[in-house]
């Protein structure tokens, strides 16, 4: 089926919950098959299968809703960490 958000065109499987799509800080990716969530500052907060539903990855940023918010944790699949980043780190 096609859902319609003002400008935008997608495809939504029936699997998936329309009000994910129509989000207005969300991307689909037809080619990927995945959902890439944004918060309101425009940083990428999760990933998702379109098929499955299945969260793939969560992105952790610190301070939380900020602009100067950093990169602080990757999680996988069941919550496994993938990675950890310490903002406060000169490069």
């Amino acid at each position: 089926m096609k859902v319609t958000n003002s400008s935008s065109l997608f495809d939504c499987k029936q699997e998936i919950s329309c009000d994910v799509i129509l989000s207005s800080h969300s991307v689909v990716s037809a080619d990927d098959g995945q959902i890439y969530k944004f918060d309101r500052n425009g940083f990428h907060v999760q990933t998702t299968d379109i098929m499955t539903n299945t969260i793939m990855y969560n992105f952790t940023m610190y301070p939380r809703n900020s602009l100067s918010g950093a990169l602080v944790q990757v999680t996988g699949r069941g919550g496994q960490v993938i990675g950890e980043y310490n903002p406060y780190l000169e490069l």
